[in-house]
């Protein structure tokens, strides 16, 4: 995805758009574009904004005059500049994002800001290609919690995130090309680096806080990789694999007491690398035009993010400590679907069956599910597994009027336990088995309406299976 080049032709089209739109409770939306094409030049400029007063979160047979809407502001913009040449094409990306929330309390807010900045040169020769890519992203966070009286008359900032910032920058050479006339290759290099820390203000005694705290680290990888794709008549065959070398440094969780007491510390967390291979075989069949079959496998891995190693959270009363132990999680998968898509009938039918076996799956394991405030840490799960269904149904009803049906079913489980907690058997949080979704739509000139519907079965909200999440049906 990060490599996908902008073609001149069909991303830059001369043209002008605006959309507005208008929406109960009081809401507005704006997003502008125009292209420009000349010859050689081509310029995308898109800016867009949206203000949002939104809903009041508490129920109310709950709420007190402290509890007001959650609202939303934002604000965007975008700029692309692509330039042809002989031998190939520049491309050049910067964009920026604002937003500010109110989540439903005079002192809960939060805000983000965005930027990134991209330059890409795409050499093109005759049956090759290649590709240099050069990128670099910042976002900053800041956000509050707040707690209230019992009769929710007023509020106080329980936990203030004054500074989340993070960094990243990488690059990526790729070169492409083809082989014979039923073959193709691919490979290239690519790195990554990503630095992020938590700056946050806790423990309010109702007066002032009394604890600040930093917790972060750095990032860094880098990539070989190399593919070869075959084809013979109805069956093609696709082999890629690649070598990651990864390293987690100036880990730190920094605790300072504000007061001047003896309650600060400072843990800097042993500096970690590793090499992770990984590899895909897949396998595609058109026995007759109107079918195709896959057949894949793969191994592969994920490395923690410096959330999970570093930072800590606290949601309500609940508590999640992080872990700067986690190991990457590693994955073996399988998959196999069906696709029949004729080109004279009004349906197309697609089955997909997954199963993947995960070894140290990352988890908020509860260590303690107290009700008035449960805590958790991020653990490595030893095994576990997921195996899915979906099934995918289009049909035409008429020229104007199209069905759509969507069935997803999940298994997703852990077969171990891990932290002296027993949790083996347990299915993942937020994981309902069944998910059905349906549409129905009617074309009618420029006119298009269409009604949505989801259901999404029960799910639990944490690992030991206590919390349960009800099932929900959705219509729009």
């Amino acid at each position: 995805k990060v490599l996908a080049e902008l073609v001149l032709d069909e991303a830059f089209e001369a043209e002008g758009r605006v959309d507005l739109e208008i929406g109960d409770p009081a809401s507005f939306s704006a997003y502008v574009q125009q292209n420009h094409v000349d010859n050689n030049l081509a310029v995308l400029i898109e800016a867009y904004g949206s203000s949002y007063d939104g809903f009041k979160r508490v129920h109310p047979s709950d709420r007190g005059p402290i509890d007001t809407e959650a609202e939303l502001e934002n604000i965007g913009a975008r700029l692309a500049v692509e330039l042809k040449r002989s031998n190939g094409r520049w491309l050049f990306e910067g964009s920026g994002y604002s937003e500010e929330r109110g989540n439903g309390l005079p002192e809960a807010e939060n805000s983000t800001d965005a930027w990134d900045l991209s330059a890409q040169r795409r050499f093109e020769f005759a049956d090759w290609a290649a590709t240099a890519l050069a990128y670099g992203q910042y976002r900053e966070f800041e956000n509050t919690f707040s707690a209230t009286d019992a009769d929710r008359t007023s509020d106080r900032v329980v936990l203030d995130q004054f500074s989340v910032p993070a960094w990243s920058a990488g690059g990526a050479f790729t070169l492409a090309g083809t082989l014979s006339e039923n073959s193709e290759f691919f490979g290239g290099l690519d790195t990554r680096w990503i630095e992020g820390e938590t700056n946050e203000r806790f423990f309010n005694d109702g007066t002032i806080f009394r604890r600040q705290r930093e917790g972060g680290g750095e990032q860094i990888l880098f990539g070989a990789f190399a593919g070869w794709w075959w084809t013979w008549d109805n069956f093609d065959i696709e082999v890629s694999g690649r070598l990651d070398y990864w390293q987690l440094y100036n880990g730190r969780l920094i605790v300072e007491d504000l007061t001047g007491g003896p309650a600060g510390s400072r843990e800097d967390f042993a500096d970690r690398d590793d090499l992770e291979p990984s590899a895909q075989i897949a396998f595609g069949w058109e026995p007759h035009q109107d079918w195709r079959f896959e057949l894949a496998a793969a191994q592969n891995f994920r490395l923690p993010t410096i959330n999970e190693l570093y930072r800590p959270f606290r949601i309500g009363n609940d508590t999640t400590l992080a872990n700067a132990e986690l190991d990457p999680e590693r994955f073996l998968s399988l998959r196999t679907s069906a696709n029949y898509s004729p080109e004279e009938s009004h349906l197309r039918f697609s089955a997909t069956i997954t199963y993947y076996s995960i070894k140290d799956a990352g988890a908020n394991v509860t260590l303690d599910p107290d009700p008035s405030g449960a805590l958790a840490q991020r653990l490595n799960v030893p095994d576990a597994e997921v195996f899915g269904v979906e099934l995918g149904a289009d049909y035409m009803l008429s020229e104007a009027l199209a069905l759509s049906l969507r069935y997803a079913y999940s298994q997703a489980q852990f077969d171990s336990s891990t932290g002296g907690v027993d949790i083996d058997g347990n299915d993942f949080p937020l994981a309902p088995e069944n998910r059905v979704t349906g549409s129905l739509s009617y074309t009618r000139g420029n006119w298009l309406a269409e009604l949505q519907g989801r259901y999404e079965s029960k799910s639990f909200d944490d690992t030991n299976n206590n919390r349960e999440i009800p099932s929900a049906f959705t219509l729009d």
